[in-house]
């Protein structure tokens, strides 16, 4: 079963006109947002309600559209505009489906979620990255958040194996890994490599266990 996240309930704090879903995408290279119309396939794993129904499905036309059984209608486009309400954007960069208050957002897979309560206009505001990590998907003037999560398979952050268990790491790197690609060349590195080096050739004095022992550990101390 794929993981799920609750991203939140849909609601209408900050600059709002009402309850509805404020829909962005920003585009992690430029630091620019850019219309979700065109980026509708990248919603295909949000899901509504408690019966968790996708937002979006396939139109028979080979494109996609908004599913009637998500209890969402688009009340306002990508582009300029004139709400009438103060402190509203007048070029509007995202796209706006209104829905009952409350209503539960779930989004599918494997993603990193980063509530951000109190975001000025958008009120409390849902983020979570694309899997290849260059769009920042998210939904504004949520009435309620999610906890953060992180379901991307906890990648290492240090590709020198720093923080971690240096025995899992020379495993790691004897299968060819490791970890997240090959290892930085910081000083902690030289001297594993140094080690993985030396236990690949013919040890006359040093077995397999003490040079495991020899690495530092850096849940001692």
């Amino acid at each position: 079963m794929a993981n799920i996240t609750r991203v939140g309930q849909l609601g209408s704090t900050g600059t709002s006109s009402g309850p509805h879903l404020h829909t962005i995408v920003k585009n992690l290279k430029t630091g620019e947002y850019e219309d979700p119309g065109i980026h509708r396939s990248k919603f295909l794993n949000v899901r509504i309600g408690p019966n968790r129904v996708p937002k979006y499905i396939d139109d028979g036309k080979g494109g996609l559209m908004l599913n009637p059984a998500a209890g969402l209608v688009m009340t306002s486009g990508w582009g300029p505009r004139n709400t009438g309400i103060a402190g509203a954007s007048k070029y509007h960069r995202g796209r706006d489906y209104a829905g009952k208050e409350g209503t539960e957002i779930f989004v599918e897979g494997d993603i990193k979620f980063t509530p951000r309560p109190n975001a000025g206009g958008y009120g409390n505001l849902a983020t979570w990255t694309t899997p290849d990590q260059k769009y920042e998907l998210g939904y504004g003037h949520m009435k309620t958040l999610g906890e953060a999560s992180d379901l991307t398979g906890g990648k290492v952050a240090d590709p020198s194996g720093a923080g971690s268990d240096p025995k899992e790491f020379l495993l790691g790197y004897l299968m060819g890994t490791g970890f997240t690609g090959q290892p930085k060349e910081s000083e902690g590195t030289k001297m594993k490599r140094a080690l993985v080096q030396q236990l690949l050739q013919p040890q006359e004095d040093n077995t397999f266990s003490q040079l495991l022992a020899m690495l530092p550990n850096p849940y001692v101390g």
